[in-house]
């Protein structure tokens, strides 16, 4: 019983620990950064780390939504196939040609994650109001001008780049709004059901900050591995893997149950139940009485019947 009870309290805490080992191991990331190469085999190990977490909360919790959370799994995977094809082709190649293999791995992620966003909300919520989705869209909406101001427009006048390159420079800051929306609009649904989904939200959030760091500062020739946009890229695989190992991953099968929408009809749908027995019980005295009770006829004395 002892041992049972401890192998419980480690596996609620998992999280915990790994949080800890993210910690670590950034701090060692960055420390290495300074004045420096940072360690690429740390970042590495940091992104894979969150896809082992991602998937052994799935083992743990067992969500009914597997092919969600699934889906997400496989979003993190093609992030991080991204960054280990470009890292190569830096390393083997003098110059990397834009578009290259790894624009088209970072741009399949997008429609990944949209997918699952998607899928977890209308399943979660089916009956959620149109005010949240209408906030997901102007969030989406507003984002594109943010980015449209810092960098996108930018990107759009590059007199260096030709149609094909154009579009997929400004497929990045559009994708990542549509993100920023899901993200909204994912916390909108969670805001009173489970951490994990905030922490997923939070998630698409860190990505698509640090995307717009990376566009800032390679628009500037100042970005360097190991800055601001590390950071919030590691926090977007590190949090993908809390969400997955938190304990209120549970949560998510019975999220719906807790909800407003769901709980009004149910406690109304009583009171009609009720009147309609209260009802029959009523008719059926009243048929009593009146074959008990005496009526006169008009011809003769009372009888009954």
């Amino acid at each position: 019983m002892v041992s049972w009870c401890r192998s419980i309290l480690v596996i609620s805490n998992t999280w915990r620990w790994y949080v800890a080992a993210v910690v670590v191991l950034g701090q060692f990331y960055f420390v290495s950064a300074t004045g420096a190469v940072p360690n690429g085999s740390v970042y590495s190990a940091l992104g894979v780390s969150a896809m082992i977490a991602m998937i052994a909360g799935m083992l743990i919790h067992r969500p009914r939504h597997v092919v969600v959370w699934g889906l997400a799994v496989v979003g993190l995977g093609l992030f991080l196939a991204g960054d280990y094809v470009y890292a190569d082709l830096v390393a083997t190649q003098a110059f990397v040609a834009f578009p290259s293999i790894a624009d088209w791995i970072y741009l399949a992620m997008y429609p990944v994650f949209a997918v699952a966003i998607v899928l977890l909300g209308r399943t979660l919520a089916p009956h959620q109001t149109w005010s949240a989705v209408a906030f997901g869209l102007l969030t989406t909406l507003a984002t594109v001008g943010v980015l449209q101001f810092i960098y996108m427009g930018d990107l759009i006048a590059e007199p260096f780049f030709d149609t094909k390159m154009r579009m997929v420079a400004v497929a990045y800051p559009l994708l990542d709004a549509v993100m920023f929306g899901l993200a909204a609009w994912l916390g909108v649904i969670s805001r009173r059901g489970s951490v994990s989904l905030t922490l997923m939200a939070l998630a698409l959030v860190s990505l698509v900050v640090g995307n717009a760091i990376y566009n800032v500062q390679s628009l500037a020739g100042s970005f360097d591995p190991g800055g601001p946009a590390d950071l919030f890229w590691i926090g977007f695989a590190a949090l993908l893997g809390v969400a997955c190992l938190h304990p209120s991953m549970k949560s998510t099968n019975r999220l719906t149950t807790t909800s407003a929408a769901f709980v009004e009809p149910a406690r109304h749908g009583v009171k009609p139940s009720e009147s309609a027995l209260a009802a029959v019980e009523r008719r059926a005295l009243l048929d009593m009485s009146a074959v008990l009770k005496p009526t006169r006829s008009s011809n003769g004395p009372a009888t009954r019947g």
